[in-house]
């Protein structure tokens, strides 16, 4: 009887030790979703403020004569290409 006894209860916790295991991978699979999905946004809003950033960069060395129209089309190019 001692040695059925045993047996259920090591069931019954590997029953709830499955459970719980399926619950944590469903959980974390969610949370690499999410991960993901903002890594993506921080990404995509990240490069945007950066091209902005740099084609403000060239018209100021263009106020400052440090480069001529030529070169800034060409870096502006450069960045509408990306």
């Amino acid at each position: 009887m001692y040695n059925r006894l045993k047996t259920t209860k090591f069931a019954e916790a590997n029953t709830k030790f499955e459970g719980l295991r399926s619950e944590v991978k469903t959980e974390i699979s969610g949370l690499r979703s999410e991960f993901r999905a903002e890594l993506a946004t921080i990404k995509t809003n990240h490069f945007g403020h950066l091209k902005g950033f740099l084609t403000e960069l060239t018209s100021i060395l263009l106020d400052k004569e440090v480069i001529n129209n030529t070169d800034k089309a060409r870096l502006d190019n450069q960045l509408r290409d990306m």
